[in-house]
C-alpha cells in the first residue's frame, strides 16, 4: 500500500499490550420475560423467582391474574356493603331502634370483609405485574444453566457480557447485571440456574432467544488486550483485526474476542504482545480489501 493510500484511509496503528484480566466462562443462555420487577422490593411475586416465557404459560398466568383482580373487586364490594351496614347499625342504636348485638355483628362483618380484601390483595401480589404490562417492558432476563461445580468459580457480583447467536451483526456484547434470586438447582443433571438482567433491549432481542453469555470468574490471568475499535465483524459474525506485518502492509487476521470492556477488547486468540494493529481506518481498510473503495 502506498503512503498516499494509507494517508487517505486515515490509518493509525497501536501496539498490542498484555494486561492482567479476569477470566471468563462462556455459556449459552435463554432470554426470559420477567413478570415482576426485580428491583421492586415490595413486589413479592413468585414469578420474580420463576420467570415464565412460553405462550401457554403466559396465557395461564394472565387468566389467573384476571381471576385474582376479580376477587379483589368482589372483596371491595363486600367491604363497602359491610361498612354501610355498620353505619346503619350505629344510627339505629343511637335512635334506640337497634340493639348492641346488631352493632357488634356489623362491626364483625367489617373486620371479616377487611381481612378478605387483604387476602385477595396478597394473592394478587404473588402473581406479579400484569402480563399485558410486562410484555411491553424493555427488560429481559437471561437464564444460564451453570454446572454446579462452577458455582463457586464465578463472580456473582460481576456484570456478564451477552451477545446474540447466529446473527449477522457487528453490535458489541451487551452488559447484563446479575439478579439476586434464590438458586434453582436440577440435581438430576447437576446444574443450577443463574439469572442476569438486560435493560433497554431492542427489536433484535426476544423471549426464548438463545444467546452467548460470558460470565467473569473470580480469578484472573495475563491476557492480550487491543482497542475495541480495532475489532471488525464480517457478515458471518466472525471477528478480525488488521496487523501491520511490514511498513504500509496490513494483514487481516482472525481473532477470538473474549469480552469487550469499555474501550478494550480481550482476546482469547490473536497476535502476540508488541504487534501493531490498525485502529483508526480499520473499517476503511476492510472495505478497500473487499473492493468497496467508495
Amino acid at each position: 500500500m502506498s503512503g498516499e493510500a494509507e494517508h487517505r484511509l486515515g490509518i493509525v496503528t497501536v501496539s498490542v499490550e498484555t494486561a492482567r484480566v479476569g477470566r471468563l466462562l462462556t455459556l449459552a443462555g435463554d432470554l426470559l420475560l420477567p413478570l415482576a420487577r426485580p428491583d421492586d422490593r415490595s413486589n413479592r411475586s413468585i414469578f420474580a423467582l420463576m420467570p415464565m416465557t412460553t405462550p401457554a404459560e403466559l396465557v395461564k398466568v394472565a387468566e389467573t391474574q384476571i381471576d385474582a383482580d376479580g376477587q379483589i373487586a368482589v372483596a371491595n364490594v363486600q367491604l363497602d356493603t359491610a361498612r354501610a351496614s355498620l353505619v346503619r347499625a350505629e344510627r339505629l342504636l343511637e335512635s334506640r331502634a337497634g340493639t348492641r348485638r346488631a352493632l357488634d355483628e356489623a362491626r364483625a362483618q367489617v373486620h371479616l370483609a377487611e381481612a378478605g380484601l387483604r387476602t385477595a390483595r396478597e394473592k394478587r401480589a404473588l402473581l406479579g405485574t400484569s402480563v399485558f404490562d410486562a410484555v411491553q417492558k424493555k427488560t429481559l432476563w437471561v437464564r444460564v444453566a451453570l454446572y454446579t461445580g462452577d458455582l463457586q468459580r464465578i463472580n456473582h457480583a460481576a456484570i456478564a457480557a451477552v451477545s446474540a447467536l447466529g446473527t449477522d451483526t457487528d453490535d458489541p456484547p451487551r452488559e447484563a447485571h446479575p439478579v439476586a434470586v434464590p438458586l434453582s438447582t436440577n440435581t438430576a443433571v447437576g446444574v443450577v440456574d443463574v439469572f442476569y438482567k438486560l435493560d433497554d433491549v431492542g427489536e433484535g432481542w426476544r423471549p426464548g432467544q438463545r444467546v452467548r453469555v460470558a460470565i467473569p470468574l473470580r480469578d484472573s490471568e495475563d491476557g492480550v488486550v487491543v482497542p475495541a475499535g480495532a475489532i471488525l465483524y464480517d457478515v458471518h459474525g466472525s471477528t478480525w483485526i488488521y496487523v501491520e506485518t511490514a511498513p504500509r502492509r496490513f494483514t487481516r487476521t482472525r481473532v477470538d474476542v473474549r469480552s469487550i470492556d469499555g474501550a478494550g477488547a480481550r482476546l482469547a486468540r490473536g497476535p502476540s504482545a508488541g504487534a501493531r494493529v490498525v485502529t483508526d481506518g480499520a473499517t476503511e481498510l476492510f472495505g478497500h480489501e473487499l473492493g468497496d473503495d467508495r
